[in-house]
């Protein structure tokens, strides 16, 4: 028996697909043979996305607390693609 884990889902052909929701996004990210595997794929994104994101922001309000107009005039951009079976981020 499997756990569920978010973006996880069993198939009817007994394989597993991954995906993942970022900014009102699915990003497919693949059939796998095992739950192990899709599991596995499902948590590399989540590092790229979420911990890149919450980086990226941490980044951005140290700089917005120190200087407020400066925050005003540079909003935080983080954009993502996926190129080639990748995610590309963005950021401004």
């Amino acid at each position: 028996m499997t756990k569920n884990i978010r973006g996880v889902y069993h198939t009817k052909n007994g394989k597993y697909k991954a995906c993942i929701g970022f900014k009102q996004t699915r990003y497919w990210l693949g059939t796998f043979g095992t739950f192990d595997e899709a599991v596995q794929a499902r948590v590399a994104a989540e590092q790229v996305l979420y911990e890149g994101f919450l980086k990226a922001w941490h980044q951005w309000k140290e700089h917005a607390d120190r200087d407020p107009a400066w925050a005003r005039e540079n909003p935080l951009t983080f954009d993502v693609e996926k190129v080639g079976g990748e995610f590309v981020i963005r950021q401004e």
